[in-house]
């Protein structure tokens, strides 16, 4: 009887510590935002205020000042010193220009891995400031989702975005690359998955991609969390500025269409069985 009862404690005691392990990761969602950032003088702060005013308080910022040619590294040190921000935002100031690619693999290689990854282009922000709120309950309702992505719309008002969740064919069958692009913005995901993404897979004839850095690194994301772990907002929750003439978004080139099915044609990423140790 005496061992019936000591074991019947063990058991319990590993109930209790299991589900203190799973409230603690659940309930403790951090955010860790990047943004890579260059010549972005005329929307860097607005950038920065929709992430530093959101209603969520688990929040960390790296930027990184793609060695821009305006005022947009002053403007950025002045208003981080201004608003007394340090703790919460750490500023990279490239010495010499990378690209979007590098610095998202610069980035995200910096991301703690239990902390929830994005990335916010330098020149674009958050729609309203409960959006991270939103993306944190989430993960909150359901442990299971290691990886988000949603909708935007555009600033002036051209479009929505079309996004909708992957089939769950496309998600079993690991063929995301196969499919129709639907990883919109705000793309958010565990740093350790961002981990585990080879460098050469960013990059083309030893070089990172120079265009659609977005979609190399979030194929990757994908096939390494599969089926049922990829959480779908339908309501936009970004914003994607139309006014730089130097955005991605403006350019639909050939270059863009050929890097596209360059990486389209990249072996796909094995499916994580775990992702943290419990």
């Amino acid at each position: 009887m005496k061992k019936i009862y000591a074991l019947l404690l063990c058991v319990c005691s590993f109930l209790s510590v299991q589900v203190f392990a799973d409230n603690r990761d659940t309930n403790s969602i951090e955010f860790f935002i990047v943004i890579p950032s260059y010549n972005n003088e005329k929307w860097c702060i607005k950038n920065l205020e929709s992430i530093v005013n959101q209603t969520y308080p688990h929040v960390s910022i790296v930027y990184i000042n793609d060695c821009s040619t305006d005022k947009t590294g002053a403007l950025v040190d002045a208003y981080i010193e201004k608003h007394q921000l340090q703790h919460r935002v750490r500023v990279i100031h490239n010495p010499k220009r990378v690209g979007a690619m590098a610095n998202i693999y610069k980035g995200g290689m910096m991301a703690p891995e239990h902390k929830v990854v994005a990335f916010v282009d330098g020149d674009d922000w958050l729609l309203h400031n409960r959006v991270l709120e939103m993306i944190a309950k989430v993960y909150k309702d359901n442990p299971n989702i290691w990886v988000t992505h949603g909708n935007y719309t555009t600033d002036p008002f051209v479009f929505t975005s079309y996004c909708r969740p992957y089939p769950v064919h496309v998600q079993k069958s690991n063929t995301f690359r196969r499919h129709k692009w639907m990883g919109c913005q705000l793309r958010t995901f565990y740093g350790k998955l961002f981990h585990q993404i080879q460098k050469e897979d960013l990059m083309y004839k030893g070089e990172f991609f120079k265009v659609s850095s977005d979609i190399a690194y979030f194929s990757c994301i994908l096939e390494l969390a599969g089926y049922d772990r990829i959480g779908f907002i339908k309501e936009p929750i970004y914003v994607v500025n139309m006014k730089n003439p130097i955005s991605d978004i403006r350019h639909s080139n050939q270059k863009q269409v050929s890097m596209h099915a360059y990486i389209d044609k990249l072996p796909p990423y094995k499916r994580m069985e775990t992702l943290f140790d419990r």
